[in-house]
């Protein structure tokens, strides 16, 4: 529990309500401690997972999706319908993709 409230804090930019960003907080030091992914669409958890448990073990919801269409469970158009759908239900996706998708967006990235 201490490990969880020291991230827990981290993640609170002082505004926030003392009890914000457990859930974060408590899936980052999972993921850290069992060496799996985290997956979330908050800037500022996202930068924080990065720094602490490092590249290609921090998702987000785009990345998710084009992994789905990496392993063909989706296509971009599905994926493309899924983000959209997100947006229209008034939740945000993490800072940095565009504000219109298209279908070849959801193409994975080669490495």
């Amino acid at each position: 529990m201490a490990e969880v409230m020291r991230i827990q804090i981290a993640l609170n930019d002082g505004t926030s309500h003392p009890a914000a960003h457990l859930g974060e907080a408590e899936s980052i030091c999972t993921a850290d401690r069992l060496n799996g992914t985290f997956v979330t669409d908050d800037y500022a958890a996202y930068d924080f997972a990065r720094r602490r448990l490092g590249y290609g073990r921090v998702h987000d919801t785009i990345g998710l999706l084009r992994e789905s269409v990496a392993i063909s469970y989706l296509t971009t158009s599905e994926a493309q319908q899924v983000a959209d759908a997100i947006r229209n239900t008034g939740r945000k996706l993490r800072r940095g993709h565009p504000s219109t998708f298209t279908p070849d967006y959801f193409e994975p990235i080669q490495s």
